[in-house]
């Protein structure tokens, strides 16, 4: 990375697959991103007052404060941070992933 570029920064937010997000901090580590995680919400907001995050990949299914809502408030809050939701699809994938890589 040259002097000067900015590194972005990813923040993912699971409230209950803590293996799920230390398998995707490795899957991202090597992408050049600053990788943060959250395992609420209400963590992941106050993450978001104190970094630039430039993308949020959240959980849907939380029990504080579900994913449709902590999205809305992403976006309410910083319009410019780009957001997607975690699918049971993607969580199956990554827990694959972690078994395969465990021996690493």
């Amino acid at each position: 990375m040259s002097k000067g570029t900015r590194v972005h920064t990813l923040l993912f937010v699971d409230d209950d697959e803590e293996a799920v997000l230390q398998s995707l901090k490795r899957a991202c580590r090597n992408a050049g991103w600053h990788i943060m995680t959250a395992l609420s919400g209400h963590e992941g907001l106050s993450l978001m007052k104190t970094a630039e995050i430039d993308l949020v990949v959240s959980d849907m299914r939380m029990p504080e404060m579900d994913g449709a809502t902590f999205l809305e408030r992403v976006k309410k809050s910083s319009p410019k941070t780009n957001s997607r939701e975690l699918s049971e699809q993607v969580i199956t994938k990554l827990r694959r992933f972690q078994r395969e890589t465990d021996g690493l």
